[in-house]
Protein backbone atom coordinates (compact mmCIF):
# COMPACT_ATOMS: atom_id res chain seq x y z
CA UNK A 1 0.00 0.00 0.00
CA UNK A 2 1.35 3.36 -1.34
CA UNK A 3 2.10 6.56 1.70
CA UNK A 4 -0.78 8.34 -0.14
CA UNK A 5 -3.09 5.16 0.39
CA UNK A 6 -3.30 5.64 4.19
CA UNK A 7 -4.32 8.86 3.39
CA UNK A 8 -7.23 8.39 1.56
CA UNK A 9 -7.99 4.84 4.11
CA UNK A 10 -8.00 7.37 6.97
CA UNK A 11 -10.51 9.68 5.05
CA UNK A 12 -12.95 6.90 4.40
CA UNK A 13 -13.26 6.10 7.68
CA UNK A 14 -13.76 9.49 9.23
CA UNK A 15 -16.21 9.90 11.70
CA UNK A 16 -19.35 12.29 10.13
CA UNK A 17 -17.56 15.61 10.80
CA UNK A 18 -19.26 18.28 13.09
CA UNK A 19 -18.52 21.43 11.00
CA UNK A 20 -19.93 24.87 11.51
CA UNK A 21 -21.69 24.28 14.75
CA UNK A 22 -19.38 25.91 17.19
CA UNK A 23 -21.83 27.74 19.38
CA UNK A 24 -24.40 24.95 19.30
CA UNK A 25 -21.85 22.62 20.48
CA UNK A 26 -20.52 24.83 23.29
CA UNK A 27 -24.39 26.09 24.62
CA UNK A 28 -25.05 22.22 24.69
CA UNK A 29 -21.68 21.35 26.92
CA UNK A 30 -22.27 24.11 29.19
CA UNK A 31 -26.05 22.95 29.50
CA UNK A 32 -24.12 19.68 30.63
CA UNK A 33 -21.58 20.96 32.40
CA UNK A 34 -24.35 22.68 34.95
CA UNK A 35 -25.86 20.12 36.21
CA UNK A 36 -28.74 20.58 36.32
CA UNK A 37 -32.01 19.62 35.01
CA UNK A 38 -33.21 20.97 31.54
CA UNK A 39 -35.21 20.32 28.33
CA UNK A 40 -32.97 21.27 24.95
CA UNK A 41 -34.75 21.67 21.65
CA UNK A 42 -32.69 21.57 18.32
CA UNK A 43 -34.56 22.91 15.81
CA UNK A 44 -33.51 22.76 11.91
CA UNK A 45 -34.55 21.67 8.49
CA UNK A 46 -33.97 18.58 7.77
CA UNK A 47 -30.21 17.67 6.70
CA UNK A 48 -28.97 21.10 8.88
CA UNK A 49 -27.09 18.14 11.14
CA UNK A 50 -28.87 17.48 13.98
CA UNK A 51 -28.26 14.19 14.20
CA UNK A 52 -24.55 14.43 13.47
CA UNK A 53 -24.73 16.64 16.38
CA UNK A 54 -26.27 14.10 18.36
CA UNK A 55 -23.70 11.96 17.84
CA UNK A 56 -21.05 14.14 18.98
CA UNK A 57 -22.70 15.42 22.25
CA UNK A 58 -23.13 11.49 23.35
CA UNK A 59 -19.43 11.12 23.03
CA UNK A 60 -18.82 14.47 24.83
CA UNK A 61 -21.36 13.61 27.49
CA UNK A 62 -20.04 10.31 28.21
CA UNK A 63 -16.47 11.44 28.71
CA UNK A 64 -17.80 13.88 31.50
CA UNK A 65 -19.94 11.14 33.14
CA UNK A 66 -23.41 11.33 32.05
CA UNK A 67 -25.47 8.04 31.23
CA UNK A 68 -26.60 8.82 27.82
CA UNK A 69 -29.99 7.24 26.10
CA UNK A 70 -29.49 7.90 22.25
CA UNK A 71 -29.53 4.82 20.19
CA UNK A 72 -28.49 1.53 20.09
CA UNK A 73 -28.29 -1.44 17.34
CA UNK A 74 -32.40 -0.64 16.93
CA UNK A 75 -31.65 2.47 15.73
CA UNK A 76 -32.20 6.26 17.34
CA UNK A 77 -34.58 7.09 19.91
CA UNK A 78 -37.34 8.68 18.07
CA UNK A 79 -41.24 9.50 19.36
CA UNK A 80 -43.74 8.84 16.37
CA UNK A 81 -46.98 9.08 16.06
CA UNK A 82 -47.35 5.56 17.39
CA UNK A 83 -45.17 5.66 20.32
CA UNK A 84 -47.00 5.46 23.69
CA UNK A 85 -46.08 5.93 27.29
CA UNK A 86 -45.38 2.40 27.66
CA UNK A 87 -42.85 2.42 24.74
CA UNK A 88 -41.07 5.57 25.37
CA UNK A 89 -40.69 3.80 28.66
CA UNK A 90 -39.78 0.47 27.82
CA UNK A 91 -37.14 2.20 25.28
CA UNK A 92 -35.17 3.97 27.29
CA UNK A 93 -35.16 1.49 30.35
CA UNK A 94 -33.50 -0.95 27.12
CA UNK A 95 -31.24 2.17 26.63
CA UNK A 96 -30.12 3.19 29.75
CA UNK A 97 -30.29 -0.65 31.39
CA UNK A 98 -32.69 0.17 33.78
CA UNK A 99 -35.38 -2.29 35.59
CA UNK A 100 -38.01 -3.29 33.42
CA UNK A 101 -41.64 -2.56 35.47
CA UNK A 102 -43.24 -5.57 35.83
CA UNK A 103 -46.65 -3.51 36.07
CA UNK A 104 -47.96 0.10 36.04
CA UNK A 105 -47.16 1.94 38.85
CA UNK A 106 -50.21 2.87 41.11
CA UNK A 107 -51.46 5.97 41.12
CA UNK A 108 -50.09 6.35 45.22
CA UNK A 109 -46.62 4.91 44.57
CA UNK A 110 -44.32 6.59 42.06
CA UNK A 111 -46.43 9.15 41.07
CA UNK A 112 -47.76 10.55 44.44
CA UNK A 113 -43.62 10.69 45.65
CA UNK A 114 -43.41 12.78 42.37
CA UNK A 115 -46.25 15.48 42.93
CA UNK A 116 -44.90 16.06 46.28
CA UNK A 117 -41.27 16.78 45.14
CA UNK A 118 -43.14 19.08 41.76
CA UNK A 119 -45.04 20.75 44.16
CA UNK A 120 -41.91 20.90 47.01
CA UNK A 121 -39.71 22.59 43.68
CA UNK A 122 -42.24 24.74 43.31
CA UNK A 123 -42.86 26.41 46.72
CA UNK A 124 -39.23 27.10 46.83
CA UNK A 125 -39.38 28.62 43.62
CA UNK A 126 -42.13 30.98 44.53
CA UNK A 127 -40.68 31.73 47.46
CA UNK A 128 -37.23 32.55 46.17
CA UNK A 129 -39.21 34.92 43.79
CA UNK A 130 -41.38 36.59 46.38
CA UNK A 131 -37.99 37.42 48.69
CA UNK A 132 -35.97 39.15 45.28
CA UNK A 133 -39.61 41.38 44.80
CA UNK A 134 -40.57 41.83 48.24
CA UNK A 135 -37.16 42.19 49.99
CA UNK A 136 -37.81 39.48 52.27
CA UNK A 137 -35.44 37.05 53.67
CA UNK A 138 -34.13 35.04 51.10
CA UNK A 139 -31.66 32.82 53.40
CA UNK A 140 -34.94 31.64 54.44
CA UNK A 141 -34.69 27.39 55.00
CA UNK A 142 -37.54 26.59 52.47
CA UNK A 143 -38.58 23.48 54.66
CA UNK A 144 -39.64 26.30 57.26
CA UNK A 145 -42.90 26.76 55.72
CA UNK A 146 -44.53 30.08 54.15
CA UNK A 147 -44.75 31.96 56.80
CA UNK A 148 -45.25 35.85 57.21
CA UNK A 149 -41.57 36.60 55.69
CA UNK A 150 -42.10 35.01 52.52
CA UNK A 151 -44.95 38.11 51.14
CA UNK A 152 -47.28 35.16 49.67
CA UNK A 153 -50.58 34.49 51.50
CA UNK A 154 -50.10 30.89 52.91
CA UNK A 155 -53.55 30.06 51.61
CA UNK A 156 -52.69 30.77 48.12
CA UNK A 157 -49.44 28.69 48.68
CA UNK A 158 -51.41 25.94 50.44
CA UNK A 159 -53.93 25.88 47.03
CA UNK A 160 -51.05 25.64 44.67
CA UNK A 161 -48.74 23.24 46.02
CA UNK A 162 -52.65 21.09 46.14
CA UNK A 163 -52.97 21.75 42.41
CA UNK A 164 -49.48 21.00 41.14
CA UNK A 165 -49.50 17.46 43.64
CA UNK A 166 -53.08 16.76 41.85
CA UNK A 167 -52.14 18.05 38.15
CA UNK A 168 -48.74 15.74 38.42
CA UNK A 169 -51.09 12.88 39.94
CA UNK A 170 -53.43 12.86 37.46
CA UNK A 171 -52.01 13.40 34.56
CA UNK A 172 -48.58 11.74 33.94
CA UNK A 173 -49.24 8.09 33.61
CA UNK A 174 -48.05 6.09 36.30
CA UNK A 175 -45.22 4.18 34.89
CA UNK A 176 -43.97 7.71 33.10
CA UNK A 177 -44.08 8.78 36.76
CA UNK A 178 -41.99 5.76 38.00
CA UNK A 179 -39.57 6.64 34.87
CA UNK A 180 -38.49 10.10 35.91
CA UNK A 181 -38.12 8.26 39.48
CA UNK A 182 -35.70 5.83 38.60
CA UNK A 183 -33.70 8.22 36.32
CA UNK A 184 -33.32 10.40 39.30
CA UNK A 185 -32.06 7.91 41.11
CA UNK A 186 -29.16 6.73 38.02
CA UNK A 187 -28.54 10.43 37.60
CA UNK A 188 -26.65 12.41 35.59
CA UNK A 189 -28.90 11.42 32.57
CA UNK A 190 -29.08 12.38 28.94
CA UNK A 191 -31.86 11.64 26.91
CA UNK A 192 -31.86 12.41 23.11
CA UNK A 193 -35.12 12.31 21.28
CA UNK A 194 -34.05 12.40 17.33
CA UNK A 195 -37.45 12.83 16.12
CA UNK A 196 -40.17 13.81 18.21
CA UNK A 197 -43.82 13.79 16.11
CA UNK A 198 -46.11 12.43 18.90
CA UNK A 199 -49.77 12.07 18.41
CA UNK A 200 -52.05 14.39 20.56
CA UNK A 201 -52.94 11.86 23.37
CA UNK A 202 -49.18 11.20 24.17
CA UNK A 203 -48.31 15.19 23.06
CA UNK A 204 -50.04 15.71 26.57
CA UNK A 205 -48.12 13.50 28.73
CA UNK A 206 -44.98 13.59 27.04
CA UNK A 207 -44.72 17.72 27.52
CA UNK A 208 -45.91 17.48 31.28
CA UNK A 209 -43.38 14.53 32.08
CA UNK A 210 -41.00 16.81 30.20
CA UNK A 211 -41.85 19.84 32.46
CA UNK A 212 -41.84 17.59 35.17
CA UNK A 213 -38.23 16.80 34.63
CA UNK A 214 -37.34 20.76 34.26
CA UNK A 215 -38.29 21.90 37.30
CA UNK A 216 -36.77 18.59 39.43
CA UNK A 217 -32.64 20.15 39.89
CA UNK A 218 -31.65 16.87 39.30
CA UNK A 219 -28.84 16.69 36.77
CA UNK A 220 -31.68 14.76 33.89
CA UNK A 221 -31.40 16.58 30.27
CA UNK A 222 -33.70 15.86 27.73
CA UNK A 223 -32.34 17.03 24.33
CA UNK A 224 -35.09 17.06 21.03
CA UNK A 225 -34.34 17.17 17.74
CA UNK A 226 -36.45 18.30 14.81
CA UNK A 227 -38.00 20.79 12.72
CA UNK A 228 -39.43 24.00 13.97
CA UNK A 229 -42.77 22.88 13.38
CA UNK A 230 -43.02 19.68 14.93
CA UNK A 231 -41.53 21.16 18.30
CA UNK A 232 -43.64 23.97 18.36
CA UNK A 233 -45.39 22.62 21.16
CA UNK A 234 -43.10 21.88 23.53
CA UNK A 235 -41.36 25.90 23.48
CA UNK A 236 -43.41 26.60 26.73
CA UNK A 237 -41.42 23.78 28.42
CA UNK A 238 -37.74 24.52 26.61
CA UNK A 239 -34.72 25.51 29.47
CA UNK A 240 -32.99 26.19 25.94
CA UNK A 241 -33.46 26.07 22.20
CA UNK A 242 -30.73 25.85 19.89
CA UNK A 243 -31.68 26.59 15.98
CA UNK A 244 -29.63 24.79 13.20
CA UNK A 245 -29.31 27.48 9.93
CA UNK A 246 -27.13 27.02 7.36
CA UNK A 247 -23.62 26.72 7.85
CA UNK A 248 -21.33 29.02 6.71
CA UNK A 249 -19.66 28.38 3.09
CA UNK A 250 -15.87 29.46 4.21
CA UNK A 251 -16.71 27.53 6.76
CA UNK A 252 -16.99 24.02 4.55
CA UNK A 253 -14.33 25.61 2.11
CA UNK A 254 -11.86 25.53 4.86
CA UNK A 255 -12.64 22.33 5.93
CA UNK A 256 -12.69 20.59 2.88
CA UNK A 257 -9.19 22.22 1.86
CA UNK A 258 -7.74 21.00 4.88
CA UNK A 259 -8.52 17.68 5.43
CA UNK A 260 -8.35 16.78 1.88
CA UNK A 261 -4.79 19.00 1.17
CA UNK A 262 -3.02 15.53 0.61
CA UNK A 263 -5.56 14.36 -1.81
CA UNK A 264 -3.80 12.85 -5.56
CA UNK A 265 -4.48 15.12 -8.08
CA UNK A 266 -5.88 17.89 -5.61
CA UNK A 267 -8.99 19.63 -5.92
CA UNK A 268 -9.35 22.55 -8.23
CA UNK A 269 -10.44 26.29 -6.53
CA UNK A 270 -13.40 25.59 -8.45
CA UNK A 271 -13.97 22.19 -7.42
CA UNK A 272 -14.15 23.62 -3.55
CA UNK A 273 -16.20 26.09 -4.45
CA UNK A 274 -18.74 23.91 -5.62
CA UNK A 275 -19.13 21.50 -3.11
CA UNK A 276 -18.92 24.02 0.13
CA UNK A 277 -21.83 25.80 -2.24
CA UNK A 278 -23.58 22.61 -1.92
CA UNK A 279 -23.53 21.26 1.70
CA UNK A 280 -23.90 25.14 2.95
CA UNK A 281 -27.78 24.51 3.01
CA UNK A 282 -27.60 20.47 3.61
CA UNK A 283 -24.45 20.13 6.32
CA UNK A 284 -25.46 16.46 6.71
CA UNK A 285 -23.78 15.59 3.12
CA UNK A 286 -20.28 16.42 4.52
CA UNK A 287 -19.32 13.49 5.83
CA UNK A 288 -20.93 11.24 2.76
CA UNK A 289 -19.21 13.99 0.17
CA UNK A 290 -15.42 13.76 2.02
CA UNK A 291 -15.60 9.68 2.05
CA UNK A 292 -16.54 10.14 -1.82
CA UNK A 293 -14.15 11.73 -3.08
CA UNK A 294 -11.43 10.04 -0.85
CA UNK A 295 -12.84 6.67 -2.87
CA UNK A 296 -12.66 8.06 -6.38
CA UNK A 297 -9.19 9.31 -5.60
CA UNK A 298 -8.23 5.81 -3.67
CA UNK A 299 -10.04 3.92 -6.66
CA UNK A 300 -7.72 6.30 -9.07
CA UNK A 301 -10.68 8.22 -11.21
CA UNK A 302 -10.33 11.96 -11.29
Amino acid sequence: MSPGSHTLQALVERPVPLVGRDYEFARAMAVLRARRSAVVLLEGRPGMGKSTFLRQIEVEAGAIGWRVARADAHGALTVTPGTTPADIDARIRQLLDLPVLAQEAGPDSSTGKLAQFVATSAAQALKLTAARRFGTDSDKDPEDGAGSGTGIDEGFLGRYLEGAARWVGGLLPGGFAQLLEDLRACAPVLVMVDGCRPSSQFSAAFTRALLAIAVTGDPIVVMIADTEDALRGLGSVATETLRFHDVPEEEIRDYFAHVLADLDPPLEPAELAHYAQTATRSPDIIGPLTRILAVDRRDGRP
